[in-house]
């Protein structure tokens, strides 16, 4: 008897400090904030932390707030917050990570380094640049007067899956590219416009600092090269049809070292599938087996002329490796590498690319204009 009346007290006990931990929990949660979006600038020697904060405790749950902070360094400055609210920030429900022009030409060491060793703050952060400063995106108001959300604005790079026109990066994939071997980190880029946020192309580093941009059609080029292409469209003049528009699905790519000859170079070939999704053609016109073939020609040609315009603004004008090419000739030839990596700023320059690029049409049975189609 007095030993199950010791364990009923004793479970008691249990059930009792595990419900005081509950309401502690509570608590502690109360005062903190909870981080969607991080926002960094870089101006006059110092740093301004932009914060979007959700609201806690509203009605609409939907909301978010917007905090500032200076410091001398990031960290500093995202710690300033507390200056102003009384609470902690809480990172592991952060989003997105927007570093501003300057911050990023600064360089980027200082800002992730932060989110490397914090360890509130998730690897699967996306990571932007804004083409301007981080505190203007991240204080966007749409039309209703709410702000432009930090999800919202990780969902324009995302979208890259649809279009082919813009690159997604979370903070594993930059801090691999920053400390990997024949590698260079990439950013996807946003930019204000109006009440919005838009894409603006692909951001190039060498090491930690901003070297380039690319633009839309050099992104899609990257994403060939890379093998990261999912979708998009494609619009060419056609002289025989008019102008026609091109559905591209997933692509292929496969890169080959030749490092046993001078000067080093890279044998790429990359093949792309696609569908027409519209076409200019002539009433009853059909589109035949030449056809086919001479429009499969011409959008190769397209995309090899993108990829090529990437590799050149890059690569040979910039002397930046987001393609990790180095990273190829590291895997294949280790030996070729150990002599040659540490320089290798001039052997990218010094090599030679070439490229194939061989697109594949889907034919969806015989081919009929619209017109046609709606006559029937």
């Amino acid at each position: 008897m007095k030993k199950r009346f010791c364990a009923v007290c004793l479970f008691i006990c249990l059930l009792c400090s595990f419900l005081l931990q509950g309401c502690h929990y509570q608590v502690q949660l109360s005062q903190r904030l909870l981080i969607q979006g991080v926002g960094i600038d870089y101006e006059n020697d110092s740093y301004k932390a932009t914060m979007q904060v959700s609201q806690v405790g509203e009605k609409d749950d939907d909301t978010v707030a917007v905090l500032q902070g200076e410091g001398k360094s990031a960290m500093d400055a995202m710690n300033a917050v507390t200056l102003s609210t009384g609470k902690k920030p809480l990172y592991s429900h952060s989003l997105l990570l927007v570093l501003g022009k300057s911050c990023a030409q600064r360089g980027l060491s200082d800002t992730v380094d932060f989110f490397i060793r914090y360890p509130e703050a998730h690897p699967t952060v996306n990571v932007l640049m804004a083409n301007g400063t981080a505190e203007g995106v991240l204080n966007t108001k749409k039309e209703d007067g709410k702000y432009v959300q930090a999800r919202e604005i990780a969902e324009v790079a995302k979208a890259g899956k649809y279009n082919g026109k813009t690159v997604n990066a979370e903070m594993l994939d930059v801090i691999n590219q920053l400390r990997g071997e024949g590698s260079s980190p990439y950013l996807p880029v946003v930019q204000k416009q109006e009440k919005e946020i838009m894409a603006a192309g692909t951001a190039v580093f060498q090491g930690d600092k901003l070297k380039t941009q690319l633009d839309e059609k050099e992104t899609r080029g990257f994403l060939l090269l890379t093998g990261r292409l999912e979708g998009g469209t494609e619009v060419l003049s056609v002289p025989e049809i008019g102008k026609v528009t091109f559905e591209l699905e997933k692509a292929d790519a496969k890169i080959e070292p030749v490092t046993d000859g001078d000067p080093l170079r890279f044998d790429i070939s990359i093949q792309c599938g696609a569908s027409i999704a519209a076409a200019d053609m002539v009433s009853g016109k059909k589109l035949d087996f030449q056809m086919y073939q001479n429009l499969e020609k011409l959008l190769g040609q397209r995309l090899k002329q993108e990829c090529e315009e990437a590799i050149i603004t890059g690569i040979k004008k910039n002397s930046s490796d987001i393609f990790n090419f180095g990273r190829h000739v590291y895997q294949s030839d280790p030996e070729y590498w150990r002599m040659h990596g540490e320089n290798w700023k001039q052997e990218m320059a010094n090599a030679k690319f070439t490229v194939t690029v061989e697109a594949k049409l889907r034919r969806g049975g015989q081919e009929i204009t619209g017109l046609e189609s709606g006559s029937r």
